[in-house]
């Protein structure tokens, strides 16, 4: 949710009080136009076990050493941040 401050809500004015957008945009910029805001995001989670599927691919869909490692990996950030 997007706020701005409104003074009197009989005034308020386009744009002005609550709206749901997930981000604002820049003044001047039509809703169509690029935000420059499409960033890719990849957890290091994601990352380790895309790894570990590319590995068993290339092993014929057996984990070897490498792969049980990257999975432990996960694993023990995991149980880190349980406790």
């Amino acid at each position: 949710m997007i706020t701005n401050t409104v003074s009197n809500i009989l005034n308020a004015g386009e744009g002005g009080g609550a709206g749901f957008l997930k981000y604002e945009y820049p003044l001047g910029l039509q809703w169509l136009e690029s935000m420059d805001n499409d960033w890719a995001v990849y957890r290091y989670s994601d990352v380790l076990l895309m790894k570990t599927e590319a590995i068993m691919r290339l092993n014929g869909g057996i984990a070897d050493h490498v792969a049980v490692d990257l999975v432990n990996m996960v694993r023990e950030s995991i149980r880190r941040c349980m406790v």
